[in-house]
């Protein structure tokens, strides 16, 4: 068969396709190939600019400081992560992919890392397994990102690392709880100076009550242990505990299976002789922390392994004893 010449200037092709045709097409391909289809043409460049088909990374995690910006990308179609560095120059920034440089004249690097940034999570449609951020601060861009969302972002996983406790409520509502299954909120700053972060806004969201791993890291908390019991995992920091509080804890851990671990530092110091009184006669004993283990009262092989010091007790279960 042979074309006019008029058929010949519309021979039918990718670019010729109906809107729906290309959509369909873009929604059975993943982040590399949209990009490489993107390139391709001015048409193409526009279409996918305009439509934002989803781009299915697995993970997004991001680390940023006052001298570089990094951004790894997991794709299910590249088998070794996407890392892309954002760093200062002299003339510019300078943007680095493997052993790929380019450097962008008379441009800022965190303005061209959150610009990228911006536009990968625009992309993104399907779930995460893992999002992460950490950084001194969120900056603006971040918030605004995440209150401007027309839909609740999807992650089963979200890490994020900031030295204001104040960040992680500009992030957290607008996460979606129907997904989220773990929540990981770590103080930046390496210090052992706890800053006292404020959970009664967080209490008050439907993935307090949904998600199945709590930890907070570097900061300390006001919480009854009542509030906690929940959750399958949990590691937190708390002021003051009570005698009574840890005996709370190992009588009602006897008698559950379904939680992974129950770590709870507390700053009051509680007397070796009352802890072991709670924990019983331990039958790991080094200089400061020691080991005790318990068979669940409805399950005798499954042991309940208690590490504990006078300033921390850390509950989890064993399985396969005999």
């Amino acid at each position: 068969m042979e074309y006019t010449e008029a058929e010949e200037k519309v021979k039918p092709c990718l670019e010729t396709m109906p809107k729906l045709a290309m959509s369909i097409i873009l929604s059975g391909l993943e982040m590399k190939s949209i990009l490489s289809l993107q390139r391709s043409s001015p048409n193409f460049y526009y279409f996918i600019t305009h439509t934002l088909p989803d781009y299915k990374l697995r993970s997004i995690r991001v680390d940023v400081n006052a001298e570089r910006a990094q951004l790894v990308l997991i794709c299910s179609d590249v088998p070794h992560p996407i890392t892309i560095q954002y760093q200062e120059a002299e003339n510019g920034c300078l943007v680095m992919v493997g052993v790929r440089k380019k450097l962008l004249e008379d441009m800022d690097f965190q303005e061209v890392f959150l610009e990228d940034f911006g536009r990968i999570m625009n992309h993104q449609k399907s779930p995460l397994l893992e999002f992460e951020w950490s950084s001194e601060t969120f900056p603006d861009e971040l918030k605004t990102h995440f209150r401007s969302r027309r839909f609740p972002f999807v992650a089963k996983r979200a890490v994020l690392k900031s030295s204001d406790p104040t960040d992680f409520m500009q992030i957290i509502p607008y996460i979606c709880p129907n997904h989220l299954k773990e929540l990981l909120l770590h103080n930046y700053s390496d210090t052992t100076n706890k800053t006292a972060m404020e959970i009664i806004p967080m209490k008050a969201l439907r993935l307090w009550r949904t998600i199945d791993t709590l930890e907070i890291c570097g900061f300390e908390i006001e919480i009854s242990i009542q509030e906690l019991l929940h959750f399958t995992g949990v590691n937190i920091s708390i002021a003051t505990v009570s005698a009574q509080d840890l005996l709370f804890l190992k009588e009602t851990f006897l008698l559950k299976e379904n939680f992974k671990h129950f770590l709870i530092n507390y700053r009051t110091l509680l007397e070796k002789e009352t802890i072991n009184q709670i924990f019983g006669f331990p039958h790991i004993a080094g200089t400061s922390n020691k080991g005790s283990f318990h068979p669940l009262i409805n399950t005798p092989k499954i042991m309940l392994y208690v590490f504990y010091s006078c300033t921390y007790a850390q509950f989890s279960v064993l399985n396969g004893f005999n």
